[in-house]
């Protein structure tokens, strides 16, 4: 049985300091610039409220194709109700692609 100095998984790492935080920065203050970008953050509002829409809009569309064209249901469906829960489970990576673009410009 091997002792727990061989195993690398039970090692003590030493600390790394890779962070390019100031020590003294305000949580809320993190991603913050030297000059103030307002029109990025409307920008970025507008955009979440777009996809908003836009993925409940499309996701909607596609259900209710579905549902009359190839099932020939009419109706709030089943389906319809995942496809609005579908249009929500979008918007976090939608979300994290605006911060992401957002945090580059």
């Amino acid at each position: 049985m091997p002792n727990a100095a061989s195993n690398w998984l039970l090692q003590i790492d030493e600390p790394i300091s890779a962070s390019r935080v100031p020590p003294a920065a305000e949580y809320h203050r993190v991603y913050a610039g030297e000059k103030r970008r307002i029109p990025r953050g409307i920008l970025a509002i507008a955009l979440l409220l777009v996809g908003f829409a836009g993925f409940a809009q499309l996701s909607l569309l596609g259900a209710r194709h579905i549902d009359t064209e190839i099932l020939g249901r009419a109706g709030f469906t089943p389906l319809q109700q995942v496809a609005g829960a579908l249009s929500l489970a979008l918007l976090t990576p939608y979300c994290e692609l605006v911060k992401f673009l957002g945090h580059e410009l």
